[in-house]
């Protein structure tokens, strides 16, 4: 916890641990790329490939590709990672690397600025570097699987300094700030709707102009991209974007209804889980427009959970969605009760080695333990993982972990914690 009169690192101190940091987690991914080849790699990364070439080849990516799910973001993000890969003459999958790699860079000097925010102590730095620097699962989505979830957690973070600034300022610039970091977010993907929330203390205090305008900042950039896609291509808008769901059938509840032959059970889970998520965003809502100030720790807590609470209640997963979390249970480390800290650690011990197990063995994520195995085993195993049920059965520890965490969390969040006020 937090201790009153505590003092953090002087500016320059920090900047000496942060770089360190910064170098210890360069030389991990670094290492991991140069031991793994390029073309071990997730069939997401295909997916950028085939978009890219369908650009090059004058094609609306979105109706000549199915890879495209979400907004053009990260469209624009493959245009020109394809053209650097041009003029450098490098793999594509190797410039996608460094992208992600600096991306995740800066993601991790704000959630070190995060941390410092609400517990300024010295434990920051070992918090940072056991749990995004050297963490395996941080490496692996990264440098194997290639997703962009990373942006999205990047959009989080900076949304989430923004409210912090306004809960302590009242400043109404904080709170737009906050939108406009909302909006790029689910313009990127948008998952980050659900954060709207946060927003709701601002939204109560502001003036009627502040309110239209933090609500185009959240929606209208996504709404006018969305409108120029149904313009080229209506149908794959609908089909590709508007329609797309996560995989079902192979994660939590949807999988262990499947498990057990409930298949009926399973189609109205996939109906019943959204109206129980948006039921608790209603109350999260409900919660934050009566309270008059909201303590940062519980701010980034909420987010947490609410971010948890998607593959958790959802009726589909992918295992990049732990970037829209992982990176904010890390911030919330030291400032709440033993019992958060102990449901946390308890998660990441299973975690952590559940997302080595299949990034090593699965296919469709890239099985970076082929070339180690008899090709005979590896073909067997591929086989087998690519199954959904033994997928569930492999992430029901981890899933029942998050379970847990999300529980405890909520707990937490209701109770306030143990932290010490300055």
């Amino acid at each position: 916890m937090r201790v009153t009169g505590s003092t953090g690192p002087t500016p320059r101190a920090f900047a000496r641990a942060l770089l360190a940091l910064l170098c210890l987690g360069w030389a991990v991914r670094i290492a991991f790329c140069l031991a793994v080849p390029p073309e071990i790699h997730s069939v997401d990364v295909d997916g950028w490939k085939m978009v890219a070439d369908a650009v090059r080849a004058g094609e609306n990516p979105y109706a000549a590709t199915s890879k495209l799910n979400w907004p053009p973001l990260w469209l624009g993000c493959i245009i020109l990672l394809d053209r650097v890969a041009s003029v450098t003459g490098l793999a594509f999958e190797r410039i996608l690397q460094t992208f992600l790699i600096a991306t995740e860079s800066i993601v991790i000097v704000l959630v070190a600025r995060l941390v410092l925010r609400i517990d300024d102590s010295a434990r920051w730095f070992a918090i940072l570097a056991i749990g995004l620097a050297v963490n395996p699962v941080m490496v692996l989505l990264i440098c194997q699987h290639g997703n962009f979830d990373i942006l999205v957690t990047l959009w989080i973070v900076l949304t989430l300094h923004s409210a912090i600034s306004y809960a302590r300022s009242g400043d109404r610039r904080d709170w737009l700030r906050a939108c406009g970091f909302l909006g790029l977010g689910v313009l990127t993907k948008s998952v980050p709707i659900a954060l709207v929330p946060l927003l709701a203390p601002g939204f109560k205090g502001s003036r009627l102009s502040d309110r239209v305008i933090g609500a185009g900042l959240v929606t209208l950039p996504t709404a006018i991209s969305f409108a120029v896609l149904a313009l080229l291509s209506p149908a794959a808008l609908l089909d590709n974007v508007l329609l797309y769901r996560s995989f079902s059938g192979v994660f939590g509840i949807t999988g262990l209804l499947d498990l057990a032959g409930l298949y009926d059970l399973r189609e109205l889970a996939i109906l019943l889980l959204p109206l129980l998520f948006l039921a608790i965003l209603v109350v999260c809502t409900v919660a934050f427009w009566k309270s008059e100030r909201v303590a940062p720790e519980r701010i980034v807590l909420a987010a947490a959970m609410i971010m948890l609470a998607i593959p958790v209640l959802g009726p589909g997963f992918g295992p990049q969605y732990i970037h829209w979390f992982l990176p904010l249970l890390i911030v919330t480390w030291a400032p709440f009760s033993r019992r958060w800290r102990f449901a946390l650690g308890s998660s990441l011990a299973i975690t952590i080695p559940t997302y080595i197990g299949i990034y090593a063995l699965t296919p469709s994520l890239g099985m970076f333990a082929a070339r180690m195995l008899p090709p005979a085993t590896a073909a067997e195993i591929a086989r087998q993982m690519e199954r959904s049920d033994v997928q569930t059965l492999i992430t029901l520890p981890m899933f029942l972990s998050w379970c847990v965490v999300l529980a405890t969390g909520i707990a937490e969040f209701r109770s306030g914690g143990d932290r010490v006020a300055a």
